[in-house]
């Protein structure tokens, strides 16, 4: 059995009550765990009171926060180059590292970044060095917290598994782990008859300006021995859905065994967006403990 934790996935204006209501419906289902995702984030950033009370309620039912995800794009993503918006970004990280050590969420997914990428053609390398510059500060930051900092596979040139995996070798601290995303593995990586020409025009044009090349070697298997959480969702190898595991692509009895292959898995994340699909909770809950349970 691994632990599985759920991502809430309410939009930041939602009604406190209504929140509390879908909160509790997951603990009803039988959810343990709940992810503070970005739209948590955001909601706590706004009102300082917000993480509290929802920890305490959340405590309540007999869950937990296990897991936290960051924001991404200008202002947030580690690898930016202008000196300002780095700047920027320590402070903005911070801020989250924080909420996320408050809540006892101690993995936090934190993206190296793809915006540079929509407007330019940035050096890879330079890129992985900014990353590494934000993390020489975040890192002891973060173990003051009580948080462990995830990079994740994502679908740019400067989050392939390759770069991920090269920052997390240069500093192999236990303070730096790896949130494997496996809608995102699905998506880049190479498999007998796959057309890249298919994949959407947002990663092939404007990411890897048409110069993408799907992963040749397995993405898990090289990340494995940093892999502490995972991203779960399904997709048709085109675009980055979020799908409900099943009705995408990926084989799921395959990469469940994988997953469990990990040796120091501890959990692993429920990114499926039911709420823009209008799925009920009692479903997603069901599918993910038939994966996991």
């Amino acid at each position: 059995m691994i632990p599985v934790s759920h991502y809430e996935a309410l939009p930041p204006a939602t009604d406190p009550a209504v929140y509390e209501a879908v909160l509790a419906e997951y603990a009803a289902n039988g959810a343990r765990h709940m992810v503070a995702g970005v739209r948590f984030m955001k909601r706590a950033l706004a009102d300082g009171t917000f993480a509290g009370r929802m920890a305490k309620f959340v405590s309540s039912l007999g869950m937990s926060y296990r897991g936290a995800h960051s924001f991404w794009g200008a202002e947030w993503d580690l690898d930016l180059l202008d000196p300002d918006l780095h700047r920027r970004m320590l402070e903005n990280q911070k801020r989250v590292i924080a909420v996320a050590g408050g809540i006892g969420a101690d993995v936090l997914v934190i993206h190296p970044g793809d915006s540079q990428f929509k407007t330019g053609d940035p050096s890879v390398a330079k890129l992985r060095e900014q990353t590494i510059r934000a993390l020489e500060t975040l890192l002891p930051y973060a173990e003051k917290c009580g948080v462990r900092i995830s990079l994740e596979n994502i679908i740019s040139p400067a989050d392939t598994a390759a770069e991920v995996l090269a920052i997390l070798e240069y500093f192999r601290s236990p303070a730096l782990v790896c949130c494997y995303d496996t809608g995102h593995a699905h998506l880049m990586e190479y498999a007998p008859g796959r057309d890249a020409s298919l994949i959407s025009p947002y990663i092939r044009s404007t990411l890897w300006k048409e110069r993408l090349t799907l992963d040749p070697e397995p993405i898990l298997e090289r990340l494995a021995p940093f892999v502490v959480t995972a991203h779960v969702h399904d997709n048709n190898g085109i675009l980055d859905e979020h799908l409900m595991p099943g009705r995408g692509g990926i084989d799921w009895k395959r990469e469940v065994a994988r997953l469990e292959s990990c040796p120091r898995l501890e959990f692993v994340q429920n990114e499926f967006d039911w709420f823009r699909d209008r799925a009920a909770i009692r479903d997603t809950v069901a599918c993910f403990g038939r994966l996991f349970g």
